[in-house]
């Protein structure tokens, strides 16, 4: 699911999309959301994280498919509600359309 939600998030707003607040709904408290979601990068020890900081220092912020590998549910969560609504529509479609091709290969 976080794999499918980074990929639609990245598609439609680049990789950097999150750190922007006019991507989502205007009473969503994106610097407390942005705030969580630093800290929990910060307490990180994965090594996709150490090897992006040292080959890429100069980029301030992960793109959001790294991101959300270290997301709690919470923050997922909490990004989904702060989309606006037409991205609510869009990304039920793109994993309802993600969904039918998964069972399509499945034999019975």
């Amino acid at each position: 699911m976080r794999t499918l939600f980074a990929y639609y998030f990245g598609e439609n707003y680049g990789p950097w999309g999150y750190t922007e607040s006019l991507k989502f709904l205007l009473n969503f408290n994106h610097y407390h959301w942005f705030e969580k979601i630093n800290n929990e990068i910060s307490r990180s020890r994965e090594k996709f994280i150490q090897h992006y900081r040292i080959k890429y220092f100069k980029s301030p912020y992960l793109p959001i498919w790294m991101v959300t590998e270290v997301f709690s549910f919470g923050n997922l969560s909490a990004m989904y509600a702060g989309m606006k609504p037409s991205d609510h529509l869009l990304f039920l479609l793109y994993l309802e359309a993600a969904l039918f091709h998964f069972f399509s290969l499945l034999q019975y």
